[in-house]
């Protein structure tokens, strides 16, 4: 016989709420604004890199480059890998999302390698869908 604490049903007694279009349309304004304030006055320092975290990271993205010939043994081996940051700078603490996202999206749009406007935009980008998992509970309860 299986014990009650053991089902997936909620008791009777707690009752789910259902939330309107109305709780839906404040959730995606605050979002928004949310957006927006991250997103404004990207270029604050006029393309200087006065951020030293920014000039950094942007002395690095100099040299991470595609390889000349994809010789996966090359590629995947983190000592000899020109995508890998660390092989320039030994002391690069950052993920390499951030750093491969810009690139991807500096190549796409066909502008310098480290354009300011892609790099904060994508780190914009980047910080959203870090961040999407703490909404998630928010998400669900909406649902």
């Amino acid at each position: 016989m299986a014990s009650p604490l053991t089902t997936n049903t909620p008791p009777a007694s707690v009752e789910r709420r259902r939330h309107g279009p109305r709780t839906r349309w404040i959730l995606a304004a605050i979002l928004l604004l949310a957006f927006v304030l991250r997103a404004w006055n990207l270029d604050w320092d006029r393309g200087t890199h006065l951020q030293p975290d920014e000039r950094f990271w942007s002395d690095v993205a100099a040299n991470v480059e595609n390889p000349d010939e994809w010789r996966w043994s090359e590629v995947l081996d983190p000592e000899k890998s020109t995508l890998n940051p660390r092989v320039y700078k030994p002391n690069y603490v950052y993920g390499t999302l951030p750093l491969w996202a810009s690139e991807a999206a500096a190549g796409v749009l066909m502008t310098d390698t480290m354009s300011w406007a892609v790099g904060m935009i994508d780190s914009v980008g980047i910080d959203v869908a870090r961040n999407e998992p703490a909404a998630e509970p928010i998400g669900n309860r909406l649902r």
